[in-house]
C-alpha cells in the first residue's frame, strides 16, 4: 500500500475549503519586517521583566 501526499495545488484547494481563515491578505515585505520586529522586541522585553522587574523599589 503505498501513500503519496498530495500536490500543493490540492493542499491549497483543501485549505481553502476547510479553513476560511487563510483567505486574509498577506503581509507584504515592509510590514513582515516591523511586524516581526516588534514581536521580537516585546518578547525580549516580557523576559527581562518577568526576570529582573522594571520597576525596582
Amino acid at each position: 500500500m503505498s501513500t503519496s501526499l498530495p500536490d500543493d495545488e490540492k493542499l491549497k484547494e483543501l485549505e481553502q475549503k476547510f479553513d476560511p481563515e487563510m483567505r486574509f491578505r498577506p503581509l507584504v515585505a515592509p510590514a513582515a519586517t516591523i511586524v516581526g520586529t516588534l514581536l521580537i522586541l516585546l518578547s525580549i522585553f516580557h523576559y527581562y521583566t518577568a526576570g529582573f522587574g522594571c520597576c525596582r523599589r
